[in-house]
């Protein structure tokens, strides 16, 4: 991958680095800046020509066959929330109808997972710090808590292997609630007092 950067390109930066002490601060910046986006440029371009089915994954095995040594981010580190706090002053709760289906363990906990990695649900109240977030899952197969989260665990960690170590704490704001059908009120009842519980 690393081979495809222009030759000229490695070689601005190799002597802007060696001549920006004696250029303005500003000045230095910005055309180290252009440099870096060049380089960044390239690497996309050919990313985009190859179509890796995880981009991730691709670049780190490259990253470590080549010589530049650049810094991974650590997706292990706290959740930052990019949430405003207005979203935050009430509970949210998501439910997925058909929770055990194809269907919400492939595509929908998988989604919700890289939402929640990502900061984009809202964690805790802005004002109590009470816990914000909560999905019910919602189908016909009889599932304890713990099957459940059995159950969707594989995909997450497959689905964004990057965010591994927060499968935990996502899976402790995810419940399940099971009924007979869909058309029998007895788990509808039990759906409406786990909304209940978590909203107040």
């Amino acid at each position: 991958l690393f081979s495809q950067i222009p030759q000229n390109i490695t070689t601005t930066t190799t002597d802007q680095t060696k001549t920006s002490a004696s250029m303005s601060g500003s000045e230095a910046d910005k055309q180290y800046d252009t440099s870096i986006d060049a380089i960044l440029d390239t690497i996309r371009n050919e990313i985009k020509k190859i179509r890796p089915a995880d981009p991730t994954q691709y670049i780190v095995e490259h990253l470590g066959k080549s010589k530049i040594n650049v810094p991974l981010p650590d997706s292990c580190k706290l959740i930052v929330s990019r949430t405003p706090d207005a979203l935050t002053l009430k509970p949210l709760t998501v439910v997925v109808f058909g929770a055990s289906g194809d269907l919400a363990k492939k595509k929908t906990f998988p989604a919700l997972f890289g939402l929640y990695c990502n900061g984009l649900l809202p964690l805790k109240n802005a004002e109590n710090g009470k816990v914000s977030l909560s999905i019910l899952g919602f189908a016909r197969t009889e599932y304890s808590q713990e099957e459940f989260h059995s159950h969707i665990r594989p995909l997450l960690e497959k689905a964004n292997p990057a965010y591994k170590c927060h499968v935990d704490k996502f899976l402790s704001h995810v419940r399940y609630v099971s009924g007979e059908s869909y058309h029998d009120a007895t788990g509808f009842r039990k759906l409406r007092a786990a909304l209940e519980h978590h909203e107040g």
